[in-house]
């Protein structure tokens, strides 16, 4: 990925002793997720660079949410948080 953001490589030493190498995302400047990110801790959001759609994951990553717009992502993501 260019820039500071996006999908990175992170790896560090597990419990065990053990080196773990996991992907994280982060977040893009300029995005339009930010007011999601400070509503809902824990959670997920990025927009995708080649798809340019909009994606949410709660804590627990059980379910994926995704949108055509933050807008759409926003309201999924209000309705989802209150169940």
């Amino acid at each position: 990925m260019t820039g500071d953001y996006g999908w990175r490589k992170s790896t560090y030493s597990n419990p065990s002793g053990n080196c773990v190498e996991v992907q994280i995302v982060v977040a893009a400047r300029g995005d339009g997720l930010d007011h999601l990110r400070a509503a809902c801790p824990g959670w997920s959001f990025w927009r995708g660079e080649h798809t340019r759609s909009y994606w949410a994951m709660p804590p627990g990553g059980d379910e994926l949410i995704d949108a055509e717009t933050a807008e759409e992502l926003t309201r999924t993501v209000t309705e989802a948080s209150t169940r």
